[in-house]
């Protein structure tokens, strides 16, 4: 098999990696090293043998108006992605092959593992949201059990203190972020 130059997008070129030998891991590293060192025995990525990889140049970040610290996230998490893909289409190629025949990753193990990634990255709420949303629906039923009681002191009282309470624990829900 013919080597070929690493390719400097390696999640675009992630779909060529079928078979084995030394040109198939080159878009991850290098011409002259086999992708199958990447993965241990559970399909896990061996992180040690991984070189750095950019994706885009620093010239081409910097142009586009990249700080230092950007740029320098950008390939991180540029990196951590496409090493999680690997691994993830590496895992359901292994889990689709037939018994006693090599692994083939096809570009519907590619697609698939680049959904689960997305799917698991989705933002889930915070305990403080929970918390202030549970407490809205008791805010909520209290405001209803004072507005049911607006004769009497205790039901106005009950009523609008509630509904300043909901209120505050609505906006701090729906303020908080969670922190990358």
């Amino acid at each position: 098999m013919k080597s070929r130059r690493p390719s400097k997008k390696p999640c675009a070129a992630l779909a060529r990696v079928v078979g084995s030998g030394p040109a198939v891991g080159a878009m991850f590293l290098g011409p002259y090293q086999n992708r199958l060192t990447l993965v241990n025995v559970r399909g896990q990525l061996d992180a040690r043998r991984i070189r750095h990889r950019i994706v885009k140049t620093d010239q081409e970040l910097e142009q586009a108006g990249f700080t230092n610290s950007g740029r320098t996230r950008y390939q991180t998490t540029t990196n951590e992605f496409c090493d999680t893909l690997f691994v993830k289409a590496v895992a359901l190629g292994e889990r689709d092959k037939a018994p006693n025949a090599p692994r083939e990753v096809t570009h519907e193990h590619v697609r698939d593992a680049a959904q689960a990634i997305a799917s698991t990255h989705k933002d889930s709420p915070t305990r403080l949201q929970i918390w202030c949303q549970l407490g809205e629906y008791v805010f909520t039923a209290a405001a209803g059990l004072g507005a049911g009681q607006l004769q009497h002191a205790w039901g106005i009282a009950l009523f609008g203190i509630s509904v300043a309470v909901g209120v505050v624990l609505f906006v701090i829900r729906n303020t908080q972020r969670r922190q990358p």
